[in-house]
C-alpha cells in the first residue's frame, strides 16, 4: 500500500521481472496498491532493461543472497548507479559476497546464494541530499559550516561538489566539516542522470548564476512525488522566472528579475526546500503553500534554516 503522492508514482513498473522469479502479483497501471498471491523468489539469471528506479533493484540485490543457489542480475541502462554501489557496499560490510562489473552502460552482478547477513556496527553518514539546499543557499548569499558529511561518500548527491567546481563556488572541507561561502556563481552544464534529486536545488543555483546553465536528466523527474521539472517551471513562472524544458534538458538563464507572490510545493518535499532557498534571496515577500511536506525527509528543515538567520514566518 502507500499514501499521498506515492500513489501517483508507477513504482510497480519494474516488477515484471518478478514473474520470471516465481512471483505472482496484481496492480493497476503499475501503481500501488499491489497484491502478491505468490512471492517465492527463485535463483537464476535475470535481466532488467531500462529500469525506472534503483530502489527496486537494491531490494532484489539484498534479497538474492538468501536464495538457495547462485544468481546473476544483468541491468541494462541502469539509473542512479551510485545508489546501487552503496547497496552492494553495505551488503559486503554485513558479510554478504557479490561480484560486479560495469561496462557498456550495463551493470552485471554475480550473487552467491545460501548466504546470511551478519550483525555489524555502522556509523550513518550525513545526508548529502539534504545538505545540498544549504550549500546552494550559502553559495548565493552567505556562508555556512555543515558537519557530518563524508567527503568520500558513495552517495550520488555528493555530486554537488562537481557542480560547485563547475560554478566556481568557494568551499573547503576539513576535519569532517564542509565550509561554503558566498560566491560569484558561474553558469554550468551538468548531467544529473545519477542524482536527479538535486535538480530542483540546481535550478535555484542556476537562477543566481551568470549566463545560461543546462541541467540534463529532466526525464528522471517525471516519476517523483510530482513531475518536478514541470512543477518547478510552473511555480517559478508565477514569480516571473522563466526556465525551458526540452525533453531531457532544463535550461536556465541566470539573474532574471524576480517578483513576489504565492507558490506551491504540490506536496513535494524537495520542491518545497528548493523554493524556500529561492524565497530567501527574493527582495519581495514569497509565500510557499504546502511547505510542511518537508517532514518526509527533513522534519527540522525550517528550524535549521532559521538558525542561519533566515526570516521565516510559518
Amino acid at each position: 500500500t502507500g499514501e499521498k503522492t506515492l500513489l501517483n508514482r508507477p513504482v510497480c513498473e519494474d516488477f515484471e521481472i518478478l514473474k520470471q522469479m516465481n512471483c505472482e502479483y496484481h496492480c493497476n497501471e503499475n501503481k500501488l496498491p499491489v497484491k502478491f498471491s505468490k512471492a517465492g523468489l527463485m535463483p537464476g539469471i535475470y535481466e532488467i532493461n531500462n529500469p525506472v528506479s534503483s530502489q527496486f533493484i537494491s531490494g532484489l540485490l539484498m534479497s538474492m543472497p538468501l536464495l538457495k543457489a547462485d544468481s546473476k542480475l544483468i541491468i541494462n541502462n541502469p539509473v542512479s548507479i551510485p545508489y546501487l554501489l552503496m547497496t552492494l557496499d553495505c551488503m559486503e560490510k554485513s558479510g554478504v559476497k557479490t561480484m560486479y562489473k560495469i561496462s557498456d552502460n550495463k551493470l552485471i552482478v554475480h550473487i552467491f546464494g545460501n548466504q546470511k547477513y551478519a550483525p555489524v556496527n555502522a556509523d550513518i553518514e550525513g545526508d548529502w541530499s539534504s545538505a545540498v539546499f544549504f550549500i546552494v543557499a550559502a553559495a548565493i548569499n552567505g556562508q555556512i559550516k555543515i558537519s557530518g558529511l563524508n567527503i568520500n561518500s558513495k552517495q550520488a548527491d555528493k555530486d554537488i561538489l562537481n557542480v560547485m567546481e563547475k560554478a566556481k563556488i568557494k568551499y573547503s572541507y576539513d576535519n569532517g566539516i564542509l565550509f561554503v561561502e558566498k560566491s560569484t556563481v558561474n553558469s554550468f552544464d551538468f548531467n544529473a542522470i545519477n542524482c536527479p534529486d538535486i535538480i530542483p536545488a540546481l535550478i535555484i543555483l542556476a537562477i543566481f548564476a551568470n549566463g545560461e546553465s543546462k541541467i540534463k536528466g529532466a526525464n528522471r523527474l517525471k516519476i517523483k512525488e510530482t513531475s518536478r521539472a514541470l512543477v518547478m517551471q510552473n511555480e517559478l513562472n508565477k514569480l516571473g522566472i522563466k526556465i525551458s524544458i526540452d525533453d531531457n534538458c532544463i535550461t536556465v538563464i541566470g539573474l532574471q528579475k524576480q517578483n513576489g507572490g504565492t507558490i506551491n510545493s504540490h506536496g513535494d518535499h524537495r520542491i518545497a526546500m528548493a523554493l524556500s532557498i529561492l524565497a530567501l534571496n527574493n527582495d519581495n515577500s514569497v509565500k510557499i503553500e504546502n511547505h510542511n511536506c518537508v517532514s518526509k525527509s527533513y522534519p527540522d528543515f525550517y528550524n535549521d534554516l532559521k538558525k542561519t538567520g533566515a526570516n521565516i514566518y510559518e
